[in-house]
C-alpha cells in the first residue's frame, strides 16, 4: 500500500536528514535549497499542485489605516533583518514577502484553492 503524505520540507527536515523518510516530493514550485535531492511533487508525480506553508499577520477588520501601516512597517523591518532571514533559512523555509494588499489577495486565493481541493475530494459542498 502506498501512502501519500504532504508536508513542508521544513517540517519533515529531521526525518529527511535522518533518512527515516523518503517522500514523493516537496510540494512547492521549486526544490528546497536545504534538500536539493528531494524532488518537487510535480517532478515526482506529474501533478502541478503546489502548496506551501505560509505565515502572516492579521488584524481585526476596520483597523485604522495608520495603525495598519505602523504594523506593516515594523513587520517589514523584521523581514529585512539578516537575523530573521538566517533563522528561516536554517530551518528550510522559503520566504516571500507580501505587503498588506498582496497578502490579502493571497489569503483569498489560497482559501478558494483549498475549497476547490476539499470539494474535489468530496470533503466539502
Amino acid at each position: 500500500m502506498a501512502v501519500f503524505i504532504t508536508s513542508s520540507v521544513a517540517r519533515m527536515s529531521v526525518a529527511i536528514s535522518g533518512r527515516c523518510w523518503s517522500g514523493p516530493g516537496f510540494r512547492g514550485a521549486h526544490c528546497a535549497p536545504n534538500f536539493p535531492d528531494v524532488p518537487t511533487t510535480e517532478e515526482a508525480t506529474g501533478h502541478t499542485w503546489h502548496k506551501g506553508v505560509w505565515r502572516g499577520f492579521a488584524a481585526p477588520k476596520g483597523l485604522p489605516k495608520e495603525i495598519a501601516t505602523q504594523y506593516e512597517t515594523a513587520i517589514k523591518k523584521v523581514w529585512d533583518s539578516a537575523e530573521f532571514k538566517a533563522f528561516m533559512s536554517r530551518r528550510g523555509f522559503d520566504m516571500i514577502y507580501l505587503d498588506l494588499a498582496d497578502f490579502a489577495e493571497f489569503v483569498k486565493a489560497d482559501n478558494e484553492d483549498n475549497g476547490k481541493a476539499l470539494k474535489s475530494f468530496g470533503l466539502a459542498k
